[in-house]
C-alpha cells in the first residue's frame, strides 16, 4: 500500500516540476545546457511576448510541433509515460492505480495552488 502512496506522489511531483516550475530552466542553465534546451529561444519568446503566460512545454509545441514535444506538453499523456516505468520498477500490475491516484493528485495540487495563489 505504501508502495502505491509513494510512487503515485513521485509521478505527481515529477509532473508539477515539469508544468507548473521553471527548475528544468534553471538547472539546463547552471549546466550550460541552453542551446540543448532551446532557453535562450524559449526567453526570447516570452520577452517578446509579454501579455501571454507561455510555459516551457507550450514553447515547445508551438516552435516543435511533433509527436514527442505534443507528448511533453499533455499531463495526463506524459503523466501515462511517467507511472508506466515507475510501475516498470515496482509492479506493472500496480500501474492502472499508480496512474490514477498520480494524475489526480496532480491535479488536485494544481487546482488547490491556482484558488491560494490565483496562479
Amino acid at each position: 500500500m505504501i508502495e502505491i502512496v509513494n510512487s503515485s506522489c513521485l509521478g505527481a511531483l515529477i509532473l508539477l516540476v515539469w508544468f507548473e516550475t521553471d527548475a528544468l530552466l534553471e538547472y539546463a542553465k547552471v549546466f550550460g545546457l541552453n542551446k540543448l534546451f532551446k532557453i535562450t529561444e524559449y526567453e526570447n519568446l516570452v520577452n517578446e511576448n509579454l501579455e501571454e503566460d507561455l510555459s516551457y512545454p507550450d514553447f515547445l509545441v508551438s516552435e516543435y510541433n511533433n509527436f514527442f514535444t505534443r507528448l511533453l506538453s499533455c499531463p495526463i499523456c506524459l503523466g501515462f509515460w511517467v507511472t508506466l516505468f515507475i510501475s516498470f520498477y515496482l509492479n506493472v500490475g500496480l500501474f492502472p492505480v499508480i496512474n490514477i491516484l498520480s494524475i489526480l493528485l496532480y491535479f488536485l495540487i494544481k487546482k488547490i495552488t491556482k484558488d491560494i495563489y490565483g496562479t
